[in-house]
């Protein structure tokens, strides 16, 4: 083994110790596995094994209401605002070449950006439909 000490130690030192530690040092025999053996085999995995199936069952956490995107704002400072937005974009750098403006985008305001519809609720929101609670449409997450 190797040892460290603090002070420098005599031979006689350096030979007392080895010879006192010889007998335990033979009775070592090394790995239990050698390297070859240990790249040829396999531990096979083994699954944990549940003694009581699990299922979980719990309510929708958040409800949201959701309303269509709409080009036209409450209040007319919002609807000036996404002109002018809209306009800067599409007259700007971002949609010029070598970017490409999506359709939807180059062809009306809405496209960009929206205010929401204060009546029209969208039918699907993230593949779900909504639910008539409280007499409110909402859509459970």
């Amino acid at each position: 083994p190797v040892l460290f000490s603090a002070v420098a130690r005599t031979q006689k030192e350096l030979q007392a110790e080895y010879y006192q530690t010889k007998n335990a040092q033979a009775v070592r025999r090394g790995p239990r596995v050698t390297d070859q053996e240990r790249l040829v085999e396999r531990i096979e995995y083994e699954r944990p094994v549940y003694p009581y199936p699990l299922l979980l069952v719990a309510p929708p956490v958040l409800l949201q209401q959701r309303a269509k995107a709409s080009p036209t704002c409450t209040h007319q400072l919002g609807s000036d605002y996404l002109e002018q937005l809209w306009r800067q974009t599409v007259e700007g750098v971002t949609c010029l070449r070598p970017y490409q403006c999506p359709d939807d985008v180059l062809s009306e305001p809405g496209g960009l950006m929206a205010c929401s519809s204060s009546s029209e609720v969208p039918e699907l929101f993230f593949g779900q439909r909504a639910l008539a609670l409280e007499g409110e449409l909402q859509f459970a997450e």
